[in-house]
């Protein structure tokens, strides 16, 4: 029996059509997000988003969650309106850090808990990409100019970096490697930037799995009752703990694979900008 769902973001309930399910869901999936918090079911969202990128859909579902933020470093009980728990990057080793990949000349944003954080040599060579994932965000990054502002930054959660081929992924896998001891990293995309794929490097341990351990404990929830659903490879690691999952056509193929090997429990709903989640609930008698 489902008792909680933990729902990725983009990709899942957010799409790339703009004014209908971007960068809020549509307004049939907010509906129906409303109507199974009055049900009782839990309901998390899980995202690689910084909390300030999505906590207008809690707020108008009134989803009481925890919800995980930043890939896990953050997470946020909304009837408390507090982050109830925390981990945050030390300034010393991502600045060390933020040097190295800065050399490769990719587009790179710096997560605090409030505010994202951009050189201006980036919002310079990337315009179209700044310009679309601040609205992905739905707020603009502070400019730096230099590493030494980093100093003066709290609450570091994660940086993320943006690569557009096989080519330059490998040379950043191969810049990151020195920093194993210290990191962990996943990719990820969005709906909206299609041809593009985002690292998302967070303090070592930090991960949505993790952060759902923490969640299944404060809830008191079982993980045979709880439905997962996520949009890309990176995902699975959180879903797989989860006895009910679910993705959506836009997903990998790899994704959809994993999910569908669970046949009794599993289903693939349409693709996010068609309200595939929607077909996902109606699956699971929700």
């Amino acid at each position: 029996m489902i008792k909680a769902l933990i729902l990725d973001i983009d990709g899942v309930i957010v799409g790339s059509r703009s004014g209908y399910n971007l960068p809020l869901p549509s307004p049939q999936v907010m509906n129906k997000l409303k109507q199974l918090e009055k049900k009782g079911f839990k309901i998390c969202l899980c995202s690689a988003k910084a909390l300030f990128g999505f906590k207008k859909i809690i707020q108008q579902g009134k989803l009481s969650g925890p919800h995980i933020a930043d890939s896990g470093a953050l997470i946020f009980d909304y009837k408390k309106d507090k982050i109830i728990k925390k981990t945050f990057f030390p300034k010393s080793g991502l600045i060390n850090l933020m040097e190295e990949v800065f050399q490769l000349g990719y587009y790179t944003e710096l997560y605090s808990q409030k505010n994202y954080y951009v050189f201006k040599k980036s919002k310079l060579d990337f315009p179209v990409f700044f310009k679309k994932h601040s609205k992905v965000l739905q707020k603009k990054p502070v400019i730096l100019q230099n590493f030494q502002e980093i100093k003066k930054i709290t609450g570091l959660t994660k940086l993320i970096v943006s690569v557009n081929d096989s080519n330059q992924k490998d040379n950043l896998i191969e810049k990151l490697e020195d920093f194993k001891k210290q990191i962990d990293f996943r990719w990820s995309s969005h709906p909206l930037i299609k041809g593009k794929e985002f690292a998302i490097i967070n303090k070592k341990g930090v991960s949505k799995k993790n952060a759902l351990n923490f969640i299944a404990g404060h809830l008191g929830v079982d993980f045979e009752n709880f439905l997962a659903a996520g949009d890309s490879l990176s995902d699975w690691e959180f879903m797989k703990q989860c006895d009910y999952r679910a993705t959506l056509e836009n997903a990998p193929e790899k994704l959809k694979k994993l999910v569908k090997k669970n046949q009794e429990k599993s289903f693939i709903g349409p693709d996010v900008d068609e309200d595939g989640i929607l077909r996902v609930f109606k699956y699971f008698q929700l």
